[in-house]
């Protein structure tokens, strides 16, 4: 584990630290089908404009979670609070609350912080989720119905049996 080996060499300064764990948030994000994105730019407010040290970021350009590295020589609670007053996003922090502070160099503790991570799910993405796959469902209902009304309408309305054979 890199971490640990650069604790065990007395390397703890925030650069190092940043490089180990982008490649391992880089490796965990790659089993959602998510990409990490380092130095992710977000705009916040009119003119102001941010960048975090990296976002989990779908296909479709939703962003999954955010990281800022930090050293342990950090007070992480003055960080966060200073991160937050500068206009670092709120939306992905589970709820506005710190879920963990752990040592990362100690393998259970970084487990349950990519857990935590990686299992996360803002309320509107696990509506927008439910909605999908029931309007999923629900597609080969509509386009039924949907292609009986046109055949109805080329077989009973003049106007729109000219308007379709003008269209093809």
């Amino acid at each position: 584990m890199v971490l640990a080996r650069f604790h065990a060499i007395g390397v703890a300064h925030e650069t190092a630290v940043r490089s180990a764990f982008l490649s391992l948030l880089d490796s965990c994000g790659r089993q959602f089908d998510w990409t990490l994105v380092p130095e992710w730019p977000m705009k916040r407010g009119k003119n102001q404009r941010i960048i975090v040290d990296g976002a989990l970021v779908d296909a479709y350009h939703l962003t999954h979670g955010f990281w800022e590295s930090k050293d342990s020589q950090e007070d992480l609670k003055r960080e966060i609070d200073q991160k937050f007053s500068t206009g670092y996003p709120r939306e992905k922090g589970q709820n506005d609350r710190l879920v963990l502070d752990a040592d990362l160099t100690q393998v259970d503790p970084l487990i349950e912080t990519l857990t935590a991570l990686l299992e996360y799910r803002p309320p509107d993405y696990v509506e927008w989720e439910t909605a999908v796959a029931e309007f999923k469902d629900r597609v080969p209902d509509l386009a039924t119905g949907l292609v009986e009304l046109i055949e109805r309408e080329r077989q009973t309305d003049t106007r729109f049996k000219q308007a379709s054979t003008s269209v093809t």
